[in-house]
């Protein structure tokens, strides 16, 4: 069985040594494995190219699944460059599969450009009005991003019970005055906040953070934030996939949907935009509408003033 194509990343995983893993967990047409502490994602082309993804023929997939079960081990060749399953037999063999980076396409922009893409994204997705994880119309979700912001505006400490509106505006505030101590607060109520394999206040921090990266912001300080908290605190915060989101997104990789996103809002024509957006509210059940929903938070205060 041939991959189509794999992160690096994974590569790197699977040869450290003792170079065996586990069956992770596995779903309808993607499994996980765990090697060490990170996950290796085989899924087919459907899911997108994923930083610890790896990519397997749609009609394969399935009859790899079926024959798996979980705690299962499997082992890492690197002479020969292929991942045995020890009890099925099945083998994968990534000689001749597509190498994929999954990082932003970061350099100048046109503000005019993102302004209008910015615009047409919000005006198919109140359109459509999908449901979120967070409630709301998306009217009120749209109001709530790029209503009431002030760049002036200051806040020492987070209220828990705060609503979506006021949280959004909290994280754009702690960002804009690189307050780590609010920050750190602010973290903690959207980390693993929701239900789901990965919670709504993961996605939401992913797209926030991507948005931010194409930006040019300075998000190194806030990435910092993240991994003390997520990495650094001895306990899980959220759930395993959902940790291994966001510890890529903290290298600044993300999953392949997001990026043609971020690309057709940043640099390419008016029309690219709602494929894109078609392309990553497939994502999960919720989640790919999330992950838009922290990326128009990014955009709001990229764009400041001009979108009110």
């Amino acid at each position: 069985m041939k991959v189509i194509g794999y992160n690096p990343a994974v590569m790197a995983v699977m040869n450290e040594v003792p170079r065996e893993g586990i069956v992770h967990s596995k779903f309808a047409s993607s499994v996980n494995l765990q090697f060490g502490e990170r996950l290796v994602n085989l899924a087919n082309e459907e899911h997108g190219k994923l930083p610890f993804g790896v990519l397997v023929n749609e009609k394969e997939l399935p009859l790899l699944i079926h024959a798996i079960s979980l705690g299962d081990f499997v082992y890492w060749n690197p002479l020969t460059e292929e991942l045995s399953f020890r009890l099925s037999g099945h083998v994968l063999e990534f000689k001749e599969g597509n190498r994929f980076a999954q990082k932003p396409r970061v350099t100048t922009f046109d503000l005019d450009r993102i302004k209008r893409n910015t615009g047409k994204l919000i005006n198919l997705l109140v359109d459509e009005n999908r449901s979120n994880g967070f409630g709301g119309s998306m009217e009120d979700t749209i109001l709530a991003i790029f209503g009431n912001f002030a760049r002036n505006s200051s806040c020492d400490s987070f209220p828990p019970s705060s609503s979506f509106a006021e949280s959004i505006q909290q994280l754009k505030l702690a960002f804009v005055s690189r307050n780590n101590n609010l920050m750190q607060e602010i973290l903690r109520f959207f980390i693993g906040r929701g239900p789901g394999l990965t919670p709504s206040g993961d996605d939401l921090l992913i797209g926030f953070l991507v948005a931010l990266v194409y930006g040019r912001k300075d998000t190194d300080w806030f990435i910092s934030c993240m991994e003390e908290l997520i990495f650094s605190s001895g306990r899980l915060l959220t759930t395993r996939v959902s940790e291994e989101y966001l510890y890529y997104a903290a290298r600044k990789q993300f999953g392949s949907h997001i990026l043609e996103l971020c690309d057709a809002i940043f640099f390419e024509r008016f029309d690219d935009v709602d494929l894109a957006l078609q392309k990553a509210l497939k994502v999960g059940h919720t989640s790919g509408m999330d992950t838009i929903i922290g990326i128009l938070s990014g955009l709001s205060l990229i764009l400041g003033a001009d979108m009110k």
